[in-house]
């Protein structure tokens, strides 16, 4: 098995003479996480594309960059409540809610974790919640951030760019008060 492509997401180089074609991939490991898809992968895309494609088409195959992010929050319950037993189902809660990956170039709606937050019983109201660039030996190396919206609603990505929770045990923190 050489694997697959998880992902793939196809862009026009305007800028280019030829109006090139850039189809950005990504694959996934054993463990679910993105990686970059490997030669014979990209080569047996490119053997398939060649085979269907326009003659004037010009295509190149390129990696997708990976973000890894973390979701940290903070959010209210009653004064009676069990608070560890609330912010270990709020945080299986958000790791459901973030298992299947994201398309490239797609945002994630920060309101998405508000709602998924406040449906977990327990808690009365999520005060706030932040989306954190993860780095390090356990990550990807990306050179790609993500941008919040001015609202703060919206976590943009580059459209060559997919973010994703990658160690959800360790990448998903909350404190409840």
């Amino acid at each position: 098995n050489f694997g697959a492509v998880k992902r793939c997401s196809v862009y026009r180089d305007n800028n280019d003479l030829k109006r090139n074609l850039n189809i950005y991939v990504i694959s996934e490991n054993s463990d679910n996480n993105l990686v970059k898809s490997n030669q014979v992968i990209k080569s047996n895309l490119r053997t398939w594309l060649n085979s269907v494609r326009v003659m004037t088409d010009s295509i190149d195959i390129k990696d997708a960059k990976v973000l890894n992010i973390g979701i940290k929050f903070r959010a209210a319950v009653s004064r009676d409540a069990d608070k560890q037993k609330i912010l270990k189902e709020a945080i299986e809660a958000l790791k459901e809610k973030f298992v299947t990956h994201p398309e490239i170039g797609e945002s994630l709606m920060v309101t998405d974790i508000f709602k998924c937050l406040k449906d977990v019983e327990g808690i009365v109201d999520v005060l706030n919640t932040k989306i954190v660039t993860k780095t390090g030996e356990l990550y990807a190396e990306t050179s790609s951030r993500g941008y919040l919206s001015s609202d703060g609603r919206i976590f943009s990505v580059p459209f060559d760019t997919v973010w994703e929770i990658k160690n959800p045990d360790i990448d998903i923190e909350g404190v409840l008060i």
